[in-house]
């Protein structure tokens, strides 16, 4: 007999509805089990394929749960707020609260011919007040707050304002912007414009310059997925790269501890894998490259492998960094300037993607590698990145891919390291193995050289 899902499917749901089948309440009898989709944004062409394609498999875990005893908590949201909301609204002359209830009206239909058993008194809907007043009130915590290294922990905001009454910044140990140094007795002198400036060095929510997407046209700062070939995805309005004032938040402060919480949280190793590279804490050093004929210049630069800086044997500089102006060259001006505008209009996602096709500048400037006293070049390319370390990079490609591949294109030297591969056709980029042409950590092995770099570094300050 054929299945007439027609009629047996219109039955269920209105006996789920009529039962509230799926309305979930306390009940401490049971394993309590929590069951999350990705909230769809609301638009007026409804579901697209891919939704049910991702709420088909949490739904028939939601039922395996709840038919194994477990009181499972399944909810659905919708991710009401953004860009085309407002640009739907202004193209069609309709408030947009009007055109988001009419949208998510038009979702739930769509959800609940489907079938799933979501529990709808718990719907999230994130335009609504008594929603976003809790991501409102978790900023406000943010910026009343600092991060104490010797607690480990957020304090109030007025425990450093009485800190620095009584001490000034002596003994302060905690997370800021930049190192601030000034004497007990000294705070109480500050205007309070200079109050606030130095509080904001030390909040956990504060402002600061950084390099965002500006798209003109829609007057408004896009993500990187909103972004595609300099284009806003919608409307394909021309997009640049801008250096402006955003509210950041001071993660690299509590980042160990968000990776030490992924230890008590019971999800799969894969998805804590992309957790820890999202939080993307490294361990490294900050190395100081002075620049040849300019001696109130140094490029700084992070790496997680000091080990290999005998191998570093030219600089690249992201096409925003600040201090690039000061390092082109009169006859290097025009080809850079050409390329810092078609590298800066391209969206960061798009220049970190993008693997097969090389491309670069010299800059005409030389840096002197602080450690074995060489002169390197100083490039600019694009698959460097401002918002990452601090824009600059020691290239050594024959122990980094995406260094080699350059050093390739442009017939730079590559000198290996670190024993134990084959440079010839691909870079090495073992994490072990002993060091060669390296000097005074010769023979040594990767971790052990690593902190004997470190060690010169610093004392030689």
């Amino acid at each position: 007999m054929d299945y007439n899902f027609t009629e047996v499917e219109k039955k269920w749901r209105k006996f789920w509805t009529e039962n509230a089948t799926y309305k979930v309440t306390t009940d401490t009898t049971k394993p309590k089990f929590y069951v999350l989709d990705m909230f769809p944004y609301p638009s007026g062409a409804g579901l697209h394929v891919g939704h049910p394609l991702g709420y088909i498999g949490s739904d028939i875990y939601a039922r395996f749960k709840r038919l194994k005893g477990f009181n499972v908590l399944h909810p659905m949201g919708f991710d009401a707020y953004g860009l085309p909301a407002e640009q739907y609204a202004i193209q069609t002359g309709q408030h947009p609260a009007v055109t988001t209830e009419v949208n998510i009206k038009r979702y739930r239909e769509q959800l609940d011919l489907m079938g799933f058993c979501y529990d709808w008194d718990r719907v999230v809907r994130t335009c609504d007040p008594t929603y976003y007043k809790w991501t409102q009130w978790t900023f406000i915590q943010l910026f009343n707050s600092w991060y104490d290294r010797k607690t480990d922990k957020a304090e109030p905001v007025s425990a450093l304002i009485s800190y620095f009454e009584k001490n000034g910044t002596l003994g302060l140990e905690a997370a800021c912007s930049e190192p601030l140094f000034f004497i007990p007795g000294e705070w109480n002198d500050f205007s309070e414009t200079r109050k606030q400036e130095i509080l904001l060095n030390y909040r956990l929510a504060y402002l600061s310059e950084t390099m965002v997407n500006w798209c003109p046209y829609l007057g408004t700062v896009l993500a990187n997925d909103e972004v595609k070939e300099g284009l806003s995805v919608r409307g394909g309005h021309l997009v640049e790269r801008k250096l402006m004032k955003q509210w950041l938040l001071r993660i690299t402060a509590y980042s160990q501890r968000l990776l030490d919480g992924l230890d008590q949280v019971d999800w799969s190793e894969s998805l804590k894998e992309m957790q820890r590279n999202w939080i993307g804490r490294s361990e490294g050093a900050s190395v100081n490259f002075p620049v040849k004929g300019l001696p109130e210049i140094s490029l700084e630069i992070f790496t997680t492998r000091p080990d290999t800086i005998f191998g570093a044997t030219f600089m690249v500089l992201a096409p925003e960094h600040e201090l690039l102006p000061q390092l082109i060259t009169e006859e290097r001006l025009k080809a850079v300037n050409e390329y810092i505008h078609q590298a800066k209009n391209r969206s960061e996602r798009e220049r970190m993607a993008e693997v097969k096709k090389v491309t670069g500048v010299f800059t005409g400037s030389y840096a002197v590698n602080p450690i074995s006293k060489q002169d390197i070049p100083i490039w600019v390319a694009d698959y460097v990145l401002a918002g990452y370390g601090t824009g600059a990079i020691m290239a050594v490609p024959a122990h980094d891919s995406r260094d080699y591949a350059f050093a390739k294109t442009f017939s730079l030297p590559i000198l290996e390291v670190v024993s134990g591969g084959d440079i010839s056709e691909n870079s090495y980029d073992a994490k072990e193995g002993k060091l060669i042409n390296s000097g005074f950590i010769n023979g040594m092995e990767v971790k052990e050289a690593i902190r004997a770099v470190i060690t010169r570094l610093v004392t030689e300050k």
